[in-house]
């Protein structure tokens, strides 16, 4: 939820004379002029904190900035110890709070150097996630630069904790009334949450999935149409053993402008879902069908 600001700047004139490193630091400009706290409601305590320690390598988390020019941000220091191996470090698994999220971290190390890292973590405020209780992230290390055919020398999955261990929680599930469940068998569950008509974008569904397998999965999405009009956008999700997704369907404006089509009067959606095993799309599928709803 957006707080509004709690001093009330006309009582109190001395206000007008904070630093502008001060105001920056608690608020963000919107594009309106209105001013919105832009943090969670409790201070990041994790500082220099060390992820993983051992006999090829160290991670540190060095600190985290919930508002970098491009989000989220953890700021990660790697150091290979390996006196004449390069390592190259993929971070492109990871979930906040139980939830699954994608990124896009890869970064080589050459022997007995250190570098500086990033990992950009998606936005799940729309959720109704806040604050950031529990990141883990898989870290897959290969050798060499950028060597993404070859087996991993180390698979490490590391837990940081902004506001401390004890703090940590996990995302529950609240269904609401329009909620549709559009497919539940042993493997998985999918959930239709709601649609966004105000997406500045177009339009978008969201979807909550539930992996039960043991197995890391894909869920990719095709042959989509609404009202009776292919209309397609990609969907592609990767979600870890035994997590869940949070994630939306994207249909862009003009989808609607070719077809003639209202975005307030969408009476039905079809698309279908292919859901297997990630790295082995051989095996029996988890679920492969197409669905139907009106949202």
């Amino acid at each position: 939820g957006k707080k509004n600001k709690s001093k009330d700047m006309s009582k109190d004139e001395s206000a007008e004379d904070e630093s502008d490193e001060e105001e920056s630091k608690d608020e963000e400009e919107t594009k309106e002029g209105k001013k919105i706290p832009s943090k969670s409601t409790r201070p990041i305590t994790l500082k220099n904190e060390m992820l993983v320690d051992n006999e090829l390598f160290s991670i540190t988390a060095k600190s985290i900035d919930e508002d970098s020019e491009y989000g989220y941000t953890v700021y990660l220091l790697i150091e290979n110890k390996s006196p004449d191996k390069t390592y190259t470090f993929n971070i492109q698994k990871g979930e906040v709070n139980g939830v699954e999220v994608n990124l896009y971290t890869v970064i080589f190390v050459n022997p007995q150097k250190k570098a500086n890292t990033s990992v950009i973590i998606d936005d799940l405020k729309e959720y109704g996630i806040e604050e950031y209780t529990d990141i883990e992230l898989t870290v897959d290390v290969t050798e060499g630069k950028y060597t993404y055919d070859k087996p991993y020398v180390m698979s490490e999955s590391v837990h940081i904790y902004p506001y401390g261990k004890e703090n940590a929680t996990e995302f529950v599930y609240e269904a609401k009334a329009g909620d549709q469940v559009l497919v539940d068998n042993e493997y998985v569950t999918v959930i239709y949450t709601g649609d966004n008509k105000e997406n500045e974008l177009g339009y978008s569904i969201n979807l909550y999935i539930v992996n039960k397998t043991d197995k890391d999965i894909t869920v990719s999405g095709d042959d989509m149409s609404i009202n009776g009009y292919m209309a397609e956008a990609y969907y592609d999700q990767h979600i870890s053993a035994g997590k869940i997704s949070l994630s939306g369907i994207q249909w862009y404006g003009e989808t609607f402008k070719e077809n003639d089509m209202d975005e307030s009067k969408i009476n039905d959606i079809e698309f279908s879902l292919d859901i297997y095993p990630e790295d082995d799309a051989e095996a029996e599928h988890f679920f492969n069908g197409m669905l139907k709803f009106a949202p």
